[in-house]
């Protein structure tokens, strides 16, 4: 079982960062305030380059159908293997555990950022590597999720879960923001400043990448910082799919888990699949260069660090389930919104709701399983929630391409916002006790 080993209090703390209080939780959110930046940059970037080579090499009629598909093989080893890294989480020190998908993921960044600075970059590489990358975070999502618990009290749980999301979308903001800017740079020259005659370091697509390497040191060196004593204890028969087993059986027995998880598999197809086709949106629809590209990525990212925000100052004296409803309706009716909108300053503003909406559902079902959720389950469940989370991704990245290309980008997302909003409803009609959950 895990020890927090939270540093001794001397201190109140406000309720908005009472989590901060936890010595180990500084280490960790503070690492992670860093490298969120660097991974938006690169998500940013990434989009971009796709884009670009599916409309190069296959027209930009096509273009859509390209990028939901390279978003499915970034996404589809979360389906594969999410549930084994939540095994894994579970019988395995967690702190090694994120060094080593951490570094993997700066390894690939890096990598990455080389082919494009080269020039041999092509579609089938990006998918690989985004393929890769999906892999480590198979393992990393459900373990840094279950981590969080280890770094604060029960009784911080839900803020430190609010303090995540507000890092996460703050980074939304200023890392797409910091792309767009980057992508419409050729190079910077800085000769002048080392007396040389030609000296240039390449910034654009390929400078994201290496922001987003060097950004992994600083989350690893929290994880080294942190001081943290954790004694796994294996099943006793050592079978991992028993072991797997016993985290279905526990969540196909809770009715409360099931449709928590019921609520995310919708917005996790249907609801984000937005954010997928946003390049294709930005371009095609609103003719915006990748300058406005990055502003639309931000406008989200600023909507849910306000809603995460609001969560944080708020979210213990709501009833959490009262707050998920609010947030799932807002987000469905900014997604009918977004996909209806021809104007960029009014899609800015959609987007502003949008992102909110969705960041305080999702930090609610977070927050609500690993509640109910017993320690020694907590891997394995949240390995579930992760796979509902980000596993069905790809079904959301496919489903996106395919209807946008044979209709248009707005009308998929417009779907999608319908598709949320059927789900909210029934759920109403049958179980409407799921919203007074405190």
């Amino acid at each position: 079982m895990a020890e927090p080993m939270p540093a001794p209090i001397e201190r109140e703390w406000p309720a908005a960062i009472r989590a901060l209080r936890h010595r180990n939780f500084r280490f960790f959110w503070f690492g992670q305030m860093v490298s969120l930046v660097g991974t938006w940059m690169q998500n940013a970037a990434q989009s971009w380059l796709v884009l670009m080579l599916a409309t190069t090499a296959y027209g930009a009629a096509h273009a859509s159908f390209y990028v939901g598909m390279i978003g499915a093989a970034g996404s589809a080893p979360m389906f594969l293997f999410c549930l084994v890294g939540g095994v894994v989480s579970d019988r395995t020190d967690r702190r090694r555990i994120l060094l080593v998908t951490q570094s993997s993921l700066m390894l690939l960044a890096l990598g990455l950022g080389l082919l494009v600075s080269t020039g041999t970059v092509r579609l089938w590489h990006v998918a690989i590597f985004s393929a890769c990358s999906g892999l480590a975070m198979a393992f990393d999502m459900p373990t840094r999720q279950a981590f969080v618990k280890d770094m604060a009290s029960p009784r911080d749980l839900l803020n430190a879960i609010a303090l995540n999301s507000i890092i996460f979308n703050l980074a939304r903001i200023f890392g797409p923001a910091l792309a767009g800017q980057m992508i419409k740079q050729q190079d910077i020259h800085l000769g002048h400043l080392f007396g040389a005659s030609r000296l240039t370091i390449p910034f654009g697509i390929p400078g994201a990448l290496y922001v987003n390497a060097a950004s992994f040191l600083a989350v690893i060196a929290g994880l080294f910082l942190i001081r943290y004593r954790r004694a796994p204890t294996p099943p006793s028969d050592n079978n991992l799919w028993q072991h797997l087993g016993e985290g279905f059986r526990y969540v196909l027995r809770n009715q409360t888990i099931l449709l928590l998880l019921l609520v995310i598999a919708t917005f996790s197809i249907f609801g984000f699949s937005y954010a997928v086709l946003m390049p294709v949106v930005a371009k095609h629809v609103l003719h915006q260069n990748a300058g406005g590209y990055g502003w639309l990525m931000g406008a989200a990212g600023l909507g849910a660090t306000i809603g995460a925000a609001l969560l944080a100052c708020t979210g213990g004296r709501l009833r959490k389930g009262r707050v998920l409803f609010w947030g799932a309706l807002i987000c469905s009716l900014g997604l009918l919104g977004f996909g209806m909108s021809h104007t960029y300053w009014l899609s800015l503003v959609i987007l502003l709701f949008v992102g909110g909406g969705l960041v305080v559902a999702s930090a609610c079902v977070n927050s609500m399983i690993q509640e109910i959720v017993p320690d020694q389950l907590r891997g394995r469940v949240v390995s579930i929630w992760a796979l509902v989370f980000a596993g069905f991704s790809p079904l959301g990245a496919i489903y996106a391409g395919i209807v946008a290309n044979a209709t248009t980008p707005g009308c998929s997302v417009f779907l999608g916002g319908v598709a949320c909003l059927v789900v909210l409803s029934i759920i109403t009609l049958k179980s409407r006790w799921l919203w007074s959950i405190r």
